[in-house]
């Protein structure tokens, strides 16, 4: 399902410049789902949680939760792009790209693909 024909961009793990396209995500009023630990080193600021349109907390070292999770996420809402987040992730965003067969994209990709 997609909300009124937004954007609808999937973060996982964000961290640093993924997480400041979160809040721009809410400015730009696309849905921002986001996936992550939020613990330990990986605890993200309210205000990257409040931007979400909806947050996910689950283990992101358990990729089979998180491939599970994103199956259930996929079946009700349209994702147009994956957005990577933290380096220990990426070949976890990529997995998760790959089996929406969506693109995956750096931070610096999609502020020049969905934030110019």
């Amino acid at each position: 399902m997609r909300f009124l024909d937004k954007k609808a961009l999937l973060f996982i793990e964000p961290c640093l410049s993924s997480q400041l396209l979160v809040l721009k995500a809410k400015e730009k009023r696309y849905d921002a789902f986001v996936i992550s630990a939020h613990s330990d080193q990986r605890t993200l600021p309210e205000e990257v949680i409040n931007a979400s349109s909806l947050f996910f907390q689950v283990s992101t070292n358990d990729e089979s939760a998180v491939l599970d999770l994103v199956k259930k996420i996929a079946e009700k809402f349209y994702i147009d792009a994956v957005i990577l987040g933290a380096e220990d992730y990426v070949s976890l965003a990529t997995k998760v790209a790959t089996y929406l067969n969506k693109p995956a994209f750096a931070p610096e990709e999609a502020l020049k693909s969905f934030f110019s």
